[in-house]
Order: C-alpha cells, then sequence, then structure tokens
C-alpha cells in the first residue's frame, strides 16, 4: 500500500510565513483517497487562523486533519480584523514502488456513505490497488492509448457494503467512456469494510466510489481540472422495474479548450525572482464572446496574477448559440506561468 505523504496548495492569497504539512488519517490512507479539502478561515491581524468551515470535503478524516494543519499555522502580521480567506489544502499519496516504470494509475477521489441518519457509517479496512496499471486485458488497448495521449479516465460506481463488509450489487454511475466502469467494478471488488451499525446491528449501506484513471501524480493538470472542475453526478433514482435499462450516463459538462488568444507576459519582478505557478480564474462569458465578472481562485505574486486578468479581459470568444439565441458561458480559466512559456487553458461549465 502506497505511504502516506501530503502537501499544501494555498490558493486564498493570503501568504502564509509559516506552513505545516497535513497528515493523513488512517482510513483515508487505506484508502487511498486523493484530493483537496477546502477551508475557509478568517485572519486575525496577529496572522492566526480561526473560524474554520469547509467549503469543499473529502471525507475520511481529512477534513479535520486540514482544519488542524492550518490552525498550527501563521500569516505575516497586519491584516485588519475579519479578514477571511481560502485555504485549499491538498492531500496526494506517493505513486507505488515501480512508479518509474508506470504512466498512470488509479486515484480514489470521492467516498459518498449513504447511512441512515441513525446508524454509523461502514469504514475502510482494506483497499488493495493492483501492481501496475492496474487495469484488466479488456482495457488494456485504451489503457495504453490515454497513457501515450496524457489523458485521464473516470468512473463512477455505486454499491452496497452489507452486514459482513463485502460490497455487492455493482452498478456504473458514471464513466468516461464504456470501458472504465466495469474496470473500477473490478478494483473494488475485492475490497472490505467494516460494516456500518444501527443499535448495535450490521446493517446493509450504500456507497458510492468515483476514481480517475490517469498520471501517477494525482496534482497533475490532467487529473487537477477533472477534480476540480468536473464533479461527478447524483446517483440517478432507483428504477421501479429492475427490468428495465439503466439510463445513460451523464457526461461532465466541463469542456477543457485550449486558449489560442494572447498570452500574458512575465513581469520582470517574477522572472527575476523564477517564479513559476498557476493562477485560476472564474470568468462569465457574455452573448458576445466577451469575458465579464472575473474571480480569481488562486494568484501568484510579483504581478502575474494582474497579466493574467488583464490577458483575459481582452480575450474573444466565439458566441456559442442556444435554439438559434446567443447564450452566456460560464468557464475556469487555468493559466500556467512557466519560465519557458506561458500556457493557458479555459474549462467551460457549459457549451
Amino acid at each position: 500500500m502506497r505511504g502516506p505523504v501530503s502537501a499544501l496548495v494555498l490558493l486564498s492569497g493570503v501568504t502564509l510565513a509559516q506552513q505545516v504539512q497535513p497528515q493523513y488519517s488512517e482510513e483515508a490512507r487505506i484508502a487511498g483517497l486523493e484530493g483537496q479539502v477546502v477551508v475557509s478561515a478568517v485572519v486575525s491581524p496577529d496572522g492566526t487562523l480561526g473560524d474554520f468551515s469547509i467549503v469543499q470535503s473529502l471525507g475520511l478524516g481529512l477534513d479535520e486533519q486540514a482544519i488542524e494543519a492550518l490552525r498550527k499555522m501563521r500569516a505575516p502580521g497586519g491584516y485588519p480584523p475579519g479578514v477571511r480567506a481560502t485555504f485549499p489544502v491538498e492531500f496526494t499519496l506517493p505513486s507505488p514502488a515501480n512508479a518509474r516504470r508506470l504512466v498512470s494509475r488509479w486515484h480514489l477521489v470521492r467516498v459518498t456513505f449513504k447511512t441512515p441518519a441513525d446508524a454509523s457509517r461502514p469504514t475502510f479496512a482494506s483497499a488493495n490497488y493492483p501492481p501496475g496499471a492496474g487495469v484488466t486485458a479488456a482495457a488494456y488497448d485504451e489503457a495504453r492509448i490515454l497513457s501515450v495521449i496524457k489523458r485521464a479516465a473516470y468512473a463512477t460506481i455505486s454499491f452496497d457494503i452489507d452486514e459482513r463488509g463485502e460490497p455487492g450489487n455493482f452498478d456504473v454511475v458514471d464513466e468516461s467512456e464504456r470501458t472504465w466502469g466495469p474496470e473500477a467494478v473490478a478494483l473494488v471488488r475485492n475490497w472490505h469494510f467494516q460494516p456500518g451499525m444501527r443499535n448495535g446491528e450490521a446493517i446493509k449501506v450504500p456507497c458510492e466510489l468515483s476514481f480517475v484513471w490517469g498520471p501517477t501524480d494525482v496534482a497533475d493538470p490532467t487529473i487537477a481540472s477533472q477534480l476540480s472542475f468536473s464533479p461527478p453526478p447524483p446517483s440517478p433514482a432507483p428504477l421501479q422495474n429492475p427490468a428495465a435499462p439503466r439510463p445513460a450516463a451523464t457526461r461532465p459538462r466541463t469542456i477543457a479548450e485550449d486558449v489560442t488568444q494572447p498570452q500574458p507576459e512575465y513581469t520582470d519582478a517574477a522572472r527575476i525572482a523564477g517564479i513559476e505557478g498557476v493562477v485560476w480564474i472564474d470568468v462569465s462569458v457574455d452573448q458576445a464572446g466577451v469575458p465579464q465578472e472575473l474571480t480569481i481562485k488562486l494568484g501568484l505574486e510579483d504581478g502575474l496574477t494582474e497579466q493574467a486578468v488583464n490577458a483575459v479581459r481582452q480575450w474573444r470568444f466565439a458566441p456559442v448559440l442556444l435554439n438559434g439565441q446567443p447564450m452566456e458561458r460560464k468557464g475556469s480559466v487555468r493559466i500556467e506561468f512557466n519560465l519557458t512559456g506561458v500556457r493557458s487553458t479555459i474549462y467551460w461549465a457549459n457549451k
């Protein structure tokens, strides 16, 4: 099993002078859960953080670990009273021992237990990830193609955890291609859980897991774009007729598109300091294709955030028609500043 390693990513625009690595909870380590907890906190004038609330949850104890790490951190003093900032905390696990020979692997990115209100949820007892790429012969060819073109696959599956803690009654909720739902089922079929309990008795509890199969590093942009902007849809309501065909899976609404508009330039200060990183900007595009209502979600120092905003304001997009009428769109722009070049991608929430 992959050992616990965690890394903190601060996206708030508030610079922390003192940083502490969050720790993995034991259950999240066993499950191999990876992803991002987003915490909202008030920054006091003395630099301490408090009044925490969870904006985006991962679960399995990682929400509490993220808050505990932030509680020990300090920002430089001098902020006015009541400043509230958002701190996404990234939890990642190292690749397996044979990672150098791997291009891609499985990542568990979301866990949902549908536990009755008067019962305790199941807990992960073991989650064995197979060696290598972890796919069957049926998915080998497609997995090889995805690895070559550096794309990721995803699947969300649902199942019941019975009174013995065994998974069963699998169904595929969503999948990038028909191959990946069955692959995710094959992965989970031999996992084990401590069952949910009610009044001292074990009970059956439904569960839903979301996976990404892709680059060995969960922080890779290929995966990060799916984690941040393509949450799986809610589970469909149970069918009245068990023999009726299952509705077609709903695809994520987000569409990634490389931006060919003029790119922002490095400031002299940022280039001298060797600053590299990513700026995220949420944007609304009006019916004429003009960006409006830019909201900075992740910034960089030494003027790079301003350069990114100024560039996006100048972009123009071809209008998109709905029933013959131009429509407004929303998206998130990812601008990667690298000293060797700048690349921008927009993730459309509708198109």
